[in-house]
């Protein structure tokens, strides 16, 4: 495989010590905000393990794993799926939130879904600078966490 290959694919049970891997090799302030399942590779295989029509990829680039998105909500029976995502912080800026989020947009249409939503904790500032560079609108906030949720509209 070729250092700049590049391709996305779901994750399995089967890729729980990759993914741990990633996060465990990130800054340790770099996921403060980054909470939707446990870092280490039990807890993210019983989460893989466990979804049905919940969305967990990858993106890889040269065979390494560069980020992890994910659209959850719908095996809790939501209608609007939540995104969220982990890019390794060597890759931050270079347009792999771009190509994670169009992925999610895509998988959430074909699946039906009207809108997808994000929550951002208000002290994350390059996730609020994400979540409205690409057209995310904030709608409320969360009073138990202080998180802010945006919207995102999929009709094209």
């Amino acid at each position: 495989m070729s250092d700049t290959d590049l391709f996305l694919r779901p994750l399995t049970p089967a890729d729980a010590a990759i993914a741990a891997g990633l996060l465990a090799d990130q800054p340790a302030d770099y996921l403060k905000y980054f909470h939707p399942f446990g870092a280490d590779e039990m807890t993210i295989a019983e989460t893989l393990g466990a979804r049905d029509r919940d969305v967990y990829s990858g993106l890889f680039l040269g065979g390494a794993l560069i980020c992890i998105f994910m659209l959850r909500g719908w095996d809790a029976g939501f209608t609007i799926p939540s995104f969220g995502l982990v890019v390794a912080a060597n890759r931050r800026g270079r347009e792999v939130l771009t190509v994670a989020l169009e992925a999610a947009k895509l998988t959430a249409r074909l699946a039906g879904a009207e809108r997808i939503m994000c929550k951002v904790h208000p002290e994350n500032l390059a996730g609020t600078r994400g979540a409205l560079r690409l057209g995310f609108v904030p709608a409320s906030q969360e009073p138990d966490t202080g998180n802010v949720v945006y919207y995102l509209d999929l009709q094209a």
